[in-house]
Parts: C-alpha cells; structure tokens; sequence
C-alpha cells in the first residue's frame, strides 16, 4: 500500500516534469526562433554603413569609418552617429569656416548642412584627442566635403596643419569667383575674430549705434573706422571692449 502511495506520488511527479519541461522547451523555442529576427533588424539598421569600407589604422594606413550625419554644429563641425551607435564630433581638417556669430557663419552652417542631410559619409581620420573628437576627411561618395566646403566659398583653407594643394586650390578658385565669404571686400577669418589685434583704432558696425576698439570680437568685415569725436556724437561705447570716452 506505502509502495503503491509512492509510485503514483512519482507518477505525478514525472508528469509535472515533463510538463513544465515542455513548457520552458517551447518557450525556448519560441526565443530562439525569434533571435534571428532581432539580428536581422540590427543589421537592417547598420546596412547603409556598413556598404563603406572600413579600417581602424592598423595596417599602417588611415583609420577610417563610416557615420552618419546627425547635425551640422557649423560650418566646419560635424555632429556624427558611428555603426556603434556611438556619438562622434567631426572637425573638418584643413578647413576654417565662419564662427556662427561672424558674418556668413548662418550662411557657411546652413548650406553645409543642405549638402549633407541624413547622408552616411566615410571620415578618414587624421586626428583623435583623448575627448573623440576627430579631425579629418569627409568624403560623401568620392566627393571630398573638406574640399567642397572650401570651393564654395564657405571656409578658409587652413593651411597650419593641413598641406593640401586641392584645398588651396579651392580657395583660389573661390576667391576669384567671389563666392560665399569672398563676396565681402575684406572678409575676416575666425582665427582673426577669435583674437583681433586692437590696433588703436575706433569702429562701427555697418550702420550700428555703438562703437568699438579694434580688437571687439562683435566686429567683422563689415567694420568702418570712426574717429572718437564721431564716435561720441552719435553712437554709445561698446560694453563688452569698452572704448575711451574722452
């Protein structure tokens, strides 16, 4: 009778088992089946990147990646989203375009930003600060943008630290054209405005009501010299360079 209590206790017991067994196998299943689908959709989304060549600089030549553009942060600077997913900061190499403050710096982000909308490019590093801000080339196909921006007359060839003959090619070729920033008559680059030299002088703003030293960074190309009982006649010293008075 114990023994007889027993095998049906076990009985129940095995088809319990197997039932829960059952159960989690097709449950299992069910997970497995669907995981190639999560891959799928995974790679669905890197395909557009992963069609442009890679390589991480090991092989002794450039590191190079394919992103693409999230926002154009100015005309210069390129706001990225790597096949990791991974935010990256691109800075143009060779190129020195309009703060968005100064004169043609709207004009310089704008128009960088109509060329290159929702486009997957390949940046060719050239340089990686410990941040991941990277200066390099961007190629859309095999369009140098670097290049582009520079012959559109939407930046300065920065010679410094870049020694391409296309870019300064590009630049003459804008300069000659009158195109973008070279349409002003004395057009002043960043480096200029970021750290203008006060060279005694006063000045105006077009046709604006304060007047400045020469080293005002509210200045551009669109400066003209004032003389200080000019100044004090009709317009109000500047409060951020704080011009004399008397």
């Amino acid at each position: 009778m114990e023994f007889a209590t027993r095998r049906k206790k076990h009985s129940k017991f095995c088809l319990a088992t197997l039932i829960v067994f059952g159960a989690s196998t097709i449950l299992s299943g069910c997970s497995r089946s669907s995981a190639p689908q999560a891959r799928d959709t995974t790679a669905e989304s890197h395909r557009a990147t992963e069609r442009v060549g890679i390589g991480d600089g090991r092989d002794g030549r450039a590191e190079e990646f394919a992103a693409r553009v999230m926002k154009v942060v100015d005309g210069d600077t390129i706001k990225m989203l790597d096949r990791d997913f991974q935010s990256v900061l691109i800075q143009l190499n060779g190129v020195d375009a309009p703060e968005l403050p100064q004169e043609f710096g709207e004009q310089a982000r704008d128009a960088l930003a109509k060329r290159l909308e929702d486009k997957v490019v390949r940046v060719v590093v050239a340089e990686r600060d410990e941040l991941n801000r990277i200066a390099g080339e961007v190629f859309d196909g095999n369009e140098s943008i670097n290049v582009w921006v520079i012959e559109q007359g939407h930046g300065w060839y920065n010679h410094k630290y870049d020694t391409d003959e296309a870019k300064s090619l590009a630049e003459t070729t804008a300069r000659e054209a009158g195109r973008g920033l070279w349409s002003a008559e004395n057009p002043v680059p960043p480096w200029v405005w970021k750290n203008p030299p006060d060279d005694g002088r006063l000045y105006v703003q077009g046709n604006g009501k304060k007047y400045h030293r020469g080293n005002c960074q509210t200045l551009d190309g669109r400066r003209k010299p004032i003389s200080l009982a000019d100044a004090l006649k009709n317009h109000q010293p500047c409060q951020r360079c704080k011009p004399p008075t008397e």
